[in-house]
């Protein structure tokens, strides 16, 4: 919890605390800032809005933002504790491994992407994230489907590409079949979870006029959030951070294939989980790449649909995350 306040403990407000809170206001009291074209527009964050707008009715932003972000703080350091222990990890070398996580997060991302910061959806999706990971290293397959649903319902895109991810990791492990019968009912019911926040967000998708959606989409990927959503117009630095962190990563899966013999056939089955976690991470990143790189000249129309799902958002959380936990897990054995 004191690492992720060092990191994380701006002053109120930040930047898109500036932007959700005054939103989620306006959703419970539309006397708030009538007639402003961004809190009037479609709300994708279901959950989070509904939280902090409530909370507004009585207490002002500032204190919203400082309850959400201890809320999402301590949800993330509980979550650290099982994802740690999770791999058989000491409480201080655990500390080390989020230091490190978010030392090349910080620096090392490719699209901007963040984990601790000011309040918004995605901070109390990611440790849910992390709880869904702890479970996949675990093998408790049932729960990493809740958990991954239940980021989905606060974050439809934070837990729609984390669990994408684990669902492949899944789906090569041998004997397929028999564990798709056990696992259906838990599959449901992470289904149901995430039409919580799915929902939602795909009506803000839809509308009568598509060229309205197409245009939309494009000033989207290619005017209002290209750092997140077009490498192509990426800045310079982004592509030389987020080469280093891949070198890095890259390093760690030599590291841990050279010495896996060292470890007991458990801790090594949930180890190499999270190392195919991290790749899937890295292809889905790489899918996006070829759509930027083949379709935004000729196609900005097809591009701009396809690139708004933030394709290069996991790939920035996943790879320092799994660099950082079996690199420390190879120091300390």
């Amino acid at each position: 919890m004191c690492l992720v306040f060092l990191c994380a403990a701006a002053t109120v407000p930040g930047v898109n605390e500036s932007h959700y809170l005054p939103k989620a206001k306006h959703l419970w009291d539309s006397g708030f800032a009538p007639g402003d074209l961004f809190l009037e527009s479609h709300d994708s964050h279901f959950l989070t809005s509904m939280l902090a707008g409530v909370s507004a009715r009585w207490l002002p932003l500032e204190a919203v933002a400082w309850l959400g972000r201890l809320l999402s703080w301590l949800l993330l350091a509980w979550s650290w504790q099982r994802l740690r222990k999770s791999l058989e990890l000491s409480p201080a070398v655990g500390a080390l491994a989020l230091a490190g996580w978010l030392l090349a997060l910080h620096y090392g991302n490719w699209a901007g992407e963040w984990v601790v910061g000011g309040f918004e959806a995605k901070t109390i999706a990611y440790p849910l994230v992390l709880q869904g990971l702890a479970s996949m290293i675990n093998g408790k397959w049932q729960w990493v489907w809740v958990w991954m649903g239940a980021a989905m319902a606060w974050h439809p895109l934070v837990g729609g590409w984390a669990g994408l991810g684990a669902g492949l990791v899944w789906a090569i492990e041998p004997e397929l079949p028999r564990r798709l019968l056990q696992q259906l009912p838990w599959l449901a019911g992470g289904v149901i979870l995430g039409c919580i926040g799915v929902l939602p967000a795909l009506s803000g998708l839809s509308g009568p006029d598509v060229v309205e959606r197409v245009s939309a989409a494009q000033v989207h990927v290619y005017m209002r959030l290209p750092h997140h959503l077009s490498p192509q117009l990426f800045a310079v630095e982004r592509h030389w951070a987020a080469a280093t962190n891949l070198a890095l990563f890259v390093a760690v899966t030599i590291l841990f294939l050279n010495t896996k013999d060292q470890q007991n056939p458990q801790q090594l089955a949930g180890s190499s989980r999270l190392l195919r976690v991290g790749w899937m991470a890295v292809l889905f990143a790489l899918v996006g790449l070829a759509v930027d790189g083949l379709l935004s000249q000729d196609r900005p129309d097809i591009a701009a649909r396809l690139l708004r799902f933030y394709w290069f958002r996991w790939s920035d959380v996943a790879v320092p995350l799994v660099s950082s936990l079996l690199l420390w897990q190879w120091l300390a054995r």
